[in-house]
């Protein structure tokens, strides 16, 4: 007879990530498909099993948050694009701003990539993927991405970038990456970028748009004036890190933001006085 424990509030260990789970009451503490259960008994072993695949699941999940924000210069630093096709485009648009030396390995690519590459915005290299030891050996890209790859050449570019000591992004493939393109709110001054760690794009794409619409439409403006008034403040000695100059300068920039617009000389003159007269 198979032994059946009923599901009351209790304390699993959960080994994987040493965190205790807490059950609820006749509830299992992870779901099955879209399935709760009220009055249900299950085997003591089925319940054992279901606890280890949840809590790997856990451990995958805090493994891919172990991401650090960058923000990295590759003006004039050499970027290798295996795959030529819609994907491709997609990260070509995104790098592009940024003026790196693109080169595209691919057999066949869209029309505007072709275009970008009379255009002299990047570099046309003919390949299958077959032969990345060679391209990477002779170009020595600072990052790879795979992007309109057959499946079964992913695998084995990974690995001569992995060998090469190279970071690498696959497109859709989190496995086979390295580092993430994160969904990005760029600005002249500004910029702000949103991940989910590959676990959903578009949710990415909506916390963008929602930061977005609550930035202030003259941020730019704002930040350029802040930046002035810094380094000015700077070159006359006064610390912005400690002390009451970086108070003041908080104070500033404070106001400015949430007021959503620039301080008039009066304005400036009025808070400096407050710190400028307790020295």
């Amino acid at each position: 007879m198979t032994e059946t424990l009923e599901i009351k509030q209790d304390l699993l260990y959960n080994k994987a990530i040493n965190t205790p789970i807490r059950t609820k009451t006749r509830f299992l503490p992870f779901p099955i498909g879209n399935a709760r259960f009220s009055k249900t008994y299950f085997p003591r072993k089925f319940i054992r099993k279901t606890a280890v695949r949840h809590a790997v699941c856990r451990r995958k999940d805090f493994i891919m948050a172990m991401y650090y924000p960058f923000y990295l210069n590759i003006e004039k630093r050499p970027i290798l694009i295996f795959g030529g096709g819609s994907k491709a485009y997609e990260k070509i648009e995104k790098l592009l701003p940024c003026a790196p030396a693109l080169t595209v390995a691919a057999e066949k690519v869209t029309p505007t990539i072709k275009r970008y590459s009379e255009e002299k915005k990047l570099t046309l290299v003919r390949s299958n993927g077959s032969d990345a030891q060679e391209l990477i050996s002779r170009l020595s890209p600072a990052l790879v991405i795979i992007a309109d790859v057959d499946d079964s050449k992913i695998a084995g570019i990974f690995k001569v970038c992995r060998k090469n000591s190279i970071e690498v992004h696959t497109v859709d493939k989190r496995e086979f990456s390295t580092f993430l393109f994160p969904s990005v709110i760029r600005r002249k001054n500004f910029s702000v970028a949103v991940s989910t760690f590959g676990a959903s794009p578009a949710a990415a794409k909506w916390v963008r748009e929602y930061i977005e619409r609550a930035l202030p439409v003259s941020i730019d403006g704002m930040l350029e004036h802040l930046s002035t008034l810094r380094q000015t403040l700077a070159e006359r000695g006064a610390d912005l890190k400690s002390g009451r100059f970086a108070t003041m300068y908080r104070e500033i920039v404070d106001t400015s933001l949430n007021e959503n617009r620039m301080l008039n000389a009066v304005e400036m003159g009025q808070i400096m006085a407050k710190y400028i007269d307790e020295a």
